[in-house]
This record gives structure tokens, C-alpha cells and sequence, in this order.
């Protein structure tokens, strides 16, 4: 049995205005579904991403704080996430508020681990762009992960 029942994992590259925004809203949501974690991964950020990661985290023993020597990337951002998280069941959300972390029970309700290997949120509409792109090769990366040795029927 693991400590937390989720884990939430956050690449962050500078997004030091959407950050505490993002948090509160997060802790907001998820405090219904405690114990849990919030990994913030920061991809080497050139603005105070960093800075305001460690305001955010302000002795919250939930929120753990990783940061890059030098920018990987965010699919190696989500990724190092995954392999810290020290739950069964991580919920991955990007980090410029594009999707609502108000969300995430939407994801919760639909996910048996019985029945599931991994469950994915699609938006009807998603704005497109360098992160949207970056957004969908790691849904790709993550996909293959998740279904490698699975039936590919079930993609």
C-alpha cells in the first residue's frame, strides 16, 4: 500500500504566473482525495519559476520540488515525475492552466484500477501552439508507455 493515494505530477517551464494560481486550485480539489502528493518538476525555467515554486511549496509536506540542471524537455519532465511519485495513481496536468484542474475528480470517477491500466482527459476543443504540440508527443510518449505490452485493440 502506498502512502498517498495519488500523486499529481506537474512538468513546469517558465510558468511562474500560472504556478500559484495552479497549486491553490489543485490543493483545492484534491484535498477531498487526501493523502496526496504534488511533484513539481521545474525543466530549467528562465523566469522565477523556480522561486516560485519554493513559495508555493512554503513547508507544504505534501509538495515535493525537483529541478533540472538543464532543460530536457517536458515529456523528460513528466517522465521523472512518473518515476518519483510515490503513488499507485498519478494524475499528470500541465502547468499554463489550459486544462482545469477542477477536472481531475472527472478523471478519479472514471479510472478503476481493476479495469485500467491508465485513464486520459481530451478536451472537445485544445488550443494549439509550441506547448500544445509538446502537450501531444508526450499523450504519445505516455500512450505507448502505458499500452506497450498490451493488446493494441485496446488503444
Amino acid at each position: 500500500m502506498s502512502l498517498f493515494n495519488y500523486s499529481v505530477v506537474i512538468p513546469v517551464y517558465n510558468s511562474a504566473k500560472t504556478l500559484p494560481e495552479l497549486v491553490e486550485r489543485i490543493d483545492e480539489v484534491m484535498k477531498v482525495f487526501a493523502p496526496y502528493e504534488l511533484i513539481l518538476i521545474d525543466d530549467l525555467s528562465t523566469d522565477d519559476s523556480w522561486e516560485v515554486m519554493k513559495k508555493v511549496k512554503n513547508g507544504r509536506k505534501h509538495i515535493r520540488l525537483i529541478r533540472f540542471s538543464r532543460n530536457f524537455g517536458q515529456a523528460a519532465a513528466s517522465i521523472c515525475g512518473i518515476r518519483e511519485a510515490k503513488s499507485d495513481t498519478i494524475i499528470s496536468i500541465d502547468d499554463d492552466l489550459q486544462f482545469q484542474p477542477e477536472d481531475i475528480p472527472k478523471l478519479i470517477t472514471h479510472y478503476d484500477p481493476e479495469k485500467h491500466y491508465a485513464v486520459f482527459g481530451v478536451p472537445n476543443k485544445k488550443k494549439r501552439g509550441a506547448k500544445g504540440l509538446m502537450s501531444m508527443i508526450v499523450d504519445y510518449i505516455i500512450k505507448r508507455m502505458a499500452f506497450k505490452n498490451q493488446d493494441s485493440s485496446l488503444q
